[in-house]
């Protein structure tokens, strides 16, 4: 069939909306106007052209080419050959393309000039800027004429032949009138062919532990080639070798696909078992609670995690995330450097993220969270801590807790409150991974017995919480929980929230038997100026757990500079008494002590002390500093307890979890015990990746001396880190902390020492 027979058509599409930007057609000489004679068209000859127009729509206007580009010079006259060649000028005369603007779509239509009829195609791609395939000459992407039996040179690209789908080359051999005038090169002479070599099949592995793919694609003679892995309900991508872990136990599929660069895939797949991690050792830490719950008028509540390592080298931090509340439990991990701080902003969210199955519907979503680090052999080489916080007023509010004080018969949580200005709950956690049953016994502000909760029945690393367990039973009280069945250790803890604000302190728990006198020292108590017209006060809580009343000494050490009035005040404690002080300050006054008042600000420690001989599991002490809300009723406030000489400091102590940075600063401050003369201590602190920090600090202290550090990462030029206090001089005790403040609201949470 003659070009006469046939038309070509061929529609541009340089946006992709389906829609032809210019067209391409075939036409005889005759066909064309003369343009020496607007209407008249010339005498049929055996010459054809293509006409190229982009005047849409009517395509009217355009230039034209001969067919098979210029048959005097290469002696390609259409009657020479077994094939046509329709071109097209590719600018603005043209197609209409232009640099970093020519990728195209294009659909060619035939059309019989006897029968009428029309063939087409789908539309395809090309790219005339990146071409799959480029001449050796000049950048040309057609390849020159060549000899037979002479090699044709040409740069092959793998990324554009697959970007525009091209399937091979095409060859056309315009003098081959006994044989095929076409010819494809797909680029291979054998389908890809692709094998996994690791894991084995039926390999076992643990989860929340790397697992490596490495696929094998065998067919060397393609380059470059794309390899993708594919890992049921996660896509992993990027390579024939990846690691990926598994947040659940079960089987697990692995599918590798392989695809060459005319577009051929092949695919393996490989089949193992994923089981719970098995003789994992290390230090290990245990969050009483994380979660991702919906508060009163839906407001969000998320935990914040803080993990550092102090181990001597990078380390495996093992997750186990046990649901109490929803669903989802599993396993995650992370690498940590020696030294590092990692704060992971929202722990349910970055658990999901690593496939855990925990629903993001929003319904509740609560558990623990039991952390390990791999290898360790030191307890203190790992510290966990969580923020759980609410939005708020430009900022959040919210309490920090570190990993749960665990006990194997009974705890007591003092310090409930239930009144106009304070609600409380009471939370208990399993920690082991034996089930337990642990009885809940309610004492009110004098001792007496209100009787007991239901008793809760926990699995493995279970947690349980009980809304204002006082409610309709009194106004402050405390909770002893009892192990009454099963053999893993235990805690519990309360949260105490302000009545306005639903502001809320951690408050932990006191085990008794404790080794030890009985004297708890409150690191600080104060009345100082805040924003505003707000102060600060602090509230301390007494509780006697005796059975004989309790003579207490409360000796207050003055700050320098805080004004002075050092001294002491009696108080005696009836058998079982709770006391709530509302002001420590104003009750120190009250009690004789020179105290600046006015509007002055003071502030300095305060030792609680009992009877000598007194057992340390007797006397409960702690304290909340607080201040008034601009915004609403109620208050703010950061809950930290009174500590034994036993739970003291004796040699080095770390404040881990501070942070500098738009949304939260920190300080750090310590106190002298006092239980033998002054002391000097330096301070240390380190940034995210463990490295020291510049301009060590050293401070002495007098006997119950208190010292506070302001924004200290701030001036060193860290977002993230820890502080390291050791006594340099001197033998006395002390007690060093950390506070956490929210940038917008202020709001505080307590980070406590560890050793």
């Amino acid at each position: 069939m003659s070009p006469s027979e046939v038309t070509f058509e061929i529609e541009i599409d340089r946006n992709g909306d389906g829609i032809a930007d210019a067209k391409v057609r075939t036409l005889q000489t005759g066909d064309v106007e003369d343009p020496a004679s607007s209407g008249e068209t010339a005498d049929p000859t055996d010459v054809h052209v293509a006409f190229t127009s982009a005047s849409a729509p009517s395509f009217g206007t355009g230039t034209f080419r001969y067919l098979n580009v210029d048959p005097a010079a290469r002696d390609t006259s259409l009657f020479a050959s077994n094939v046509v060649v329709i071109p097209a000028p590719a600018g603005s005369t043209g197609l209409g393309l232009s640099p970093g603007n020519a990728r195209f779509r294009y659909r060619v239509s035939t059309s019989s000039t006897f029968v009428g009829s029309v063939d087409e195609t789908a539309w395809l791609t090309f790219d005339a800027q990146k071409a799959g395939l480029l001449g050796a000459r000049g950048g040309r992407h057609a390849l020159p004429r060549r000899p037979r039996r002479t090699a044709l040179p040409a740069r092959y690209d793998a990324a554009a032949a697959q970007a525009t789908g091209a399937l091979g080359v095409l060859l056309l051999h315009h003098h081959n009138a006994q044989a095929s005038r076409i010819e494809t090169l797909t680029g291979r002479n054998t389908p890809p062919t692709v094998s996994i070599a690791e894991p084995l099949p039926g390999s076992t592995v643990d989860a929340g532990f790397p697992v490596r793919f490495r696929a094998v694609d065998r067919c060397r003679r393609r380059r470059p080639a794309d390899v993708r892995l594919e890992l049921r309900r996660r896509p992993d991508g990027g390579g024939a070798d990846v690691t990926a872990s598994f947040a659940r136990a079960g089987s697990q599929v692995a599918r590798v696909t392989v695809t060459d660069g005319a577009g051929a895939t092949a695919t393996a797949e490989v089949s193992f078992n994923v089981r719970e991690p098995q003789g994992v050792t290390g230090a290990s830490a245990l969050l009483p609670v994380v979660l991702d719950v919906r508060g009163v008028g839906g407001a969000p509540f998320t935990t914040e995690v803080t993990l550092v390592s102090r181990a001597a080298a990078a380390s495996r931090a093992l997750l186990s995330y046990t649901a109490s509340a929803g669903s989802g439990t599993g396993w995650a991990g992370l690498e940590l450097a020696a030294g590092e701080t990692r704060i992971l902003p929202d722990v349910i969210d970055f658990l999901r993220s690593q496939g855990l199955p925990i629903p993001d519907d929003g319904t509740n979503q609560v558990g623990t969270l039991r952390v390990t680090l791999v290898g360790a052999t030191n307890a203190a080489d790992l510290f966990v801590g969580g923020r759980t916080s609410t939005p708020g007023d430009g900022g959040s509010f919210g309490l920090f807790y570190a990993d749960a004080w665990t006990a194997t018969a009974t705890a007591i949580v003092a310090g409930l409150q239930e009144n106009d200005a304070m609600r409380s709950n009471l939370a208990v956690v399993n920690a082991g991974a034996e089930p337990v049953t642990l009885a809940i016994r309610l004492h009110g502000p004098l001792g007496e017995d209100l009787g007991t909760l239901e008793n809760a029945v926990l699995p493995a690393w279970g947690w349980q919480q009980y809304n204002r367990p006082l409610l309709g039973e009194a106004a402050s009280g405390r909770a002893l929980v009892t192990r009454i069945s099963g053999t893993s250790p235990f805690s519990a803890y309360g949260v105490l929230n302000d009545a306005g604000t639903s502001d809320g302190s951690f408050v932990p728990p006191l085990f008794p038997g404790a080794a030890g006198p009985a004297d708890r020292m409150i690191p600080v108590v104060l009345d100082v100026k805040g924003l505003g017209t707000s102060r600060y006060a602090t509230e301390v809580t007494l509780a006697n757990l005796g059975a004989a009343p309790l003579a207490l000494t409360l000796t207050y050490g003055a700050t320098a500079q805080f004004g002075g009035g050092s001294g002491s005040v009696p108080l005696t404690l009836a058998a079982g008494e709770q006391r709530i002080l509302p002001d420590a300050i104003s009750f120190l006054r009250a009690g004789g002590l020179a105290i600046p008042g006015g509007g002055a600000n003071v502030a300095g420690s305060l030792l609680v002390k009992a009877p000598a001989g007194t057992s340390a599991g007797v006397l409960v002490a702690g304290a909340r500093t607080y201040t008034g809300s601009t915004l609403r009723p109620g208050t703010f406030g950061v809950y930290y307890p009174g500590l034994t000489a036993a739970e003291s400091a004796d040699g080095p102590a770390w404040v881990h979890g501070l942070q500098q940075n738009a949304s939260m600063r920190s300080n750090v401050a310590f106190v002298n015990v006092g239980d033998a003369g002054a002391v000097t201590l330096r301070v240390t602190f380190y940034g995210e990746i463990g490295q020291a920090l510049e301009s060590p600090e050293e401070w002495t202290l007098g006997s119950g001396e208190w010292k506070q550090l302001g924004l200290p990462l701030g001036t060193r030029g860290a977002t993230a880190g820890s502080a390291r206090i050791e006594r340099i001089s001197g033998t006395s005790r002390f007690i060093a902390y950390g506070v956490l403040n929210d940038e917008a609201t202020s709001d505080g949470s307590y980070l406590p020492m560890t050793r």
